[in-house]
This record gives C-alpha cells, structure tokens and sequence, in this order.
C-alpha cells in the first residue's frame, strides 16, 4: 500500500477508502470545489493531495520519486 496511490472524484468512496486502507489518496476535483459523494467535510476528510486536471499527476509522482512516499500535503491545483 505504500507505493500505491488512489485517484478519484469521489471524496467518500475514493479518498476515505483509500486512505483507510493506507494508501495516499489524490482527488480529482472536477468542480472546483464541490465534491461529489461527500458525506463527511473537508476538514473530516483531507486527500494527500488534489488534483483539477490529471496531467498534474506527473509532477506529483516524480516529487514522490525524489524520496517522499506520499505526496507533499499542500493542495495542488492548476489554473485554467
């Protein structure tokens, strides 16, 4: 599980499950903002790192290369 990660949109299934499992969770925010099938809040529940477009994954898992095995915890988001 330490060298898997879990991308999804939703916060609940995707990222509570993942990180419950012990896996780094990265969310795919598709709504700037609104997650889709959030029970809980952001506060309860926080992704290893966030993501708007899937691209970003690149830098993220070469940052994770460079000798972290999670991704840094700041939110990652590009602009359009």
């Amino acid at each position: 599980p330490e060298e898997t990660w879990c991308v999804g949109d939703n916060v609940d299934w995707d990222i509570r499950g993942a990180q419950a499992c012990g896996i780094t969770a990265v969310w795919k925010d598709g709504r700037s903002g609104a997650p889709a099938g959030q029970n809980g809040s952001m506060e309860e529940i926080r992704p290893d790192a966030v993501i708007t477009e899937f691209s970003r994954l690149i830098g993220l898992w070469e940052q994770a290369g460079s000798g972290a095995s999670r991704p840094v915890k700041a939110k990652t988001r590009s602009r359009r």
